[in-house]
């Protein structure tokens, strides 16, 4: 999926959460007789810049999990979350 900025972004699901697929529209007429598919060359993935963003991913959820109360009312945890929010670490 493309960003604002003309990069790309990919998100890895797993085949078997896949129930179904479906096109939303035609593809664009000369595609078949390309020999890239898509009509272009898949970008290529920096390796180093993906450990770095999993990297920062997993330290994140990390951090979130952190936050989570254990036997604490839903409405505790919601009002420590907002709360949470207006502190600076």
């Amino acid at each position: 999926m493309a960003s604002d900025a003309g990069t790309r972004s990919y998100r890895i699901v797993s085949a078997s959460q896949i129930v179904s697929l479906e096109a939303s529209e035609e593809a664009p007429a000369g595609l078949e007789s390309s020999s890239e598919p898509w009509g272009q060359p898949l970008p290529a993935i920096n390796n180093d810049k993906l450990a770095v963003r999993l990297d920062a991913t997993i330290r994140e959820a990390e951090r979130q999990a952190e936050k989570i109360g254990v036997g604490v009312s839903v409405e505790a945890q919601l009002l420590f979350n907002a709360l949470s929010k207006t502190y600076v670490e």
